[in-house]
């Protein structure tokens, strides 16, 4: 994976998901931070595309919330690390742009974040109606 290629909001979500693990005390940034770290700022492209899509959104948030704050955690100097769905997502996220001169954004990120079906987040989609097609389209009209 090559930071270099993700625009600076795009890195501001992978570090904003390291962090929120490491102040959870988690000891692993999973799907879930990088779930969340897309959808706590009100005024991200993401944020509102899933607003267009017409689904209750607070309840939708909350429900990530809700799942994060249920994960393990470890007290001390333990490290934390990167999970394997984390790292796959950032991986296919790079992959969805072919042009290696572009940047991946956010909206990269969220799409390759749609794809883990058998993911807590993927569960959540589930829940709530979101799929690929449905944020495209909504992606589409912003």
């Amino acid at each position: 994976m090559n930071l270099d290629r993700f625009d600076p909001a795009a890195l501001e979500v992978v570090q904003d998901a390291q962090n929120m693990a490491i102040k959870a005390g988690n000891p692993e940034v999973g799907d879930l931070h990088l779930h969340m770290a897309l959808i706590e700022d009100d005024k991200a492209v993401v944020v509102r595309v899933l607003k267009r899509l017409g689904i209750d959104f607070e309840a939708y948030r909350g429900t990530v919330a809700e799942k994060l704050a249920a994960l393990p955690r470890q007290d001390g100097n333990s490290s934390t690390y990167s999970s394997t769905i984390f790292q796959r997502v950032l991986l296919k996220a790079e992959d969805q742009v072919k042009d290696q001169t572009s940047k991946i954004l956010p909206t990269h990120i969220y799409l390759a974040l749609l794809e883990e079906k058998n993911s807590d987040s993927g569960r959540i989609f589930q829940r709530f109606g979101i799929n690929r097609q449905s944020f495209l389209a909504g992606l589409g009209n912003i």
